[in-house]
Parts: structure tokens; sequence; C-alpha cells
């Protein structure tokens, strides 16, 4: 066997199985949508580096907390540090249910029946989470486009005040009267209504 062959073997030794990759692809997709093999690929490229940086992380704060195996707090600690704030929430979720499902595990038989149920009652947590977010989104939106017509009202309202003002400036104005003219006039009438209140 030549030496290519072999690093192309090792480089897919440390991929996730790229049927399990395709499985979950498809699951967010359309049933009638079709994946092509270099999609396949490219995301359990991806995939596999993710995990492979996020448990690098995690293994540095193994060795320095002196332990030799990596647990779930070590890898939501990775996820922080490396700036993946935003799926911590449901990671959190998901890592909870885990551990309360293996607390009332005594059995082999009960596990798969107790990942389903873990798997479902997180995956219900989660969905609420986002229904929760998604419904603070449409109430801000709501406040947002309320926002947005009160300040187009205001601009209407402002628009019509100077067409108003304007017309009456007009209307004070005679047909051969400058504006300047017309500014002149209204000055001196108000001077004269000022020295007769006097």
């Amino acid at each position: 066997m030549d030496k290519g062959g072999d690093d192309d073997n090792k480089e897919q030794d440390r991929y996730l199985p790229i049927a399990n990759i395709g499985r979950i692809m498809k699951q967010a997709l359309p049933k009638d949508a079709k994946i092509a093999k270099e999609a396949r690929e490219t995301v359990q490229e991806c995939v596999s580096e993710f995990i492979s940086f996020i448990t690098s992380e995690a293994c540095d704060k193994c060795k320095n907390d002196k332990r030799k195996t990596i647990n779930g707090e070590d890898l939501i600690y990775s996820l922080y540090q490396l700036g993946f704030e935003r799926y911590l929430e449901n990671l959190n979720l998901y890592y909870q249910k885990y551990k309360d499902a293996q607390k009332h595990n005594d059995k082999g038989d009960l596990a798969s029946k107790n990942n389903e149920m873990l798997v479902n009652s997180a995956q219900e947590a989660v969905q609420q989470s986002k229904q929760n977010k998604n419904g603070l989104n449409r109430v801000n939106q709501e406040e947002d486009e309320d926002a947005d017509e009160d300040d187009i009202d205001d601009e209407e309202e402002d628009e019509d005040m100077e067409d108003d003002d304007q017309q009456d400036e007009d209307d004070d104005m005679e047909e051969d009267e400058t504006p300047e003219i017309a500014k002149a006039k209204k000055t001196k009438g108000s001077e004269k209504k000022d020295k007769a209140k006097k």
C-alpha cells in the first residue's frame, strides 16, 4: 500500500461516520431533498474538526485540573471559552436531563428507554425555550413596528403643520408681493399690535 492511502485512512478514522452525518442532515431537510456525497463529506469534516477543537480545549482544562477524564462540564466550559455562548442554554438543558436520567438508570435494559425519554424531554425543553424566545421577539418586533408607525405619523403631522404654516404665509402674502415683503409686513403688523397694547 502507498503512503497516500494510509494518510487517507488515518484522516477518515478521526471523522464521524458519514452515514450518521447523512441521517442528521436529512432530519433538517424536506423529505424529498437529496444530499450530494461531497456535501456529506464536507459536513463530516467540519463537524469532526469542531468536535476536535472543543475536545482539545476541554482536555487542556483537565490537564490544568490534574484530571484524566473529560466530563460534560469540561465541554460546556470549553464552548464558553471558545465563544459559543449561544449554544450553552440548550446544551445545559440537555446535559441536566442527561444527568437526571443517569441518576434514575439502575439497569442496562432501562438505558435505551431512558435515553429515548431523555432525548424527547430535552427536545421539548429546547422547543419550549425557542417558543418563549420567539414570543419575546414577536412582542419586541410589534413594539418596534408600532414605534416606527408612530414616528411616521409624527413626521406626517410635522409636514402637515409646515404645509399649513406655509399656506398661512401664502394667504397673508398678496399676489404681487415677494416673500420678503410679506415677512416685513408681518413684522410691522406685530410691532403695531405691541405698541397698541402698551
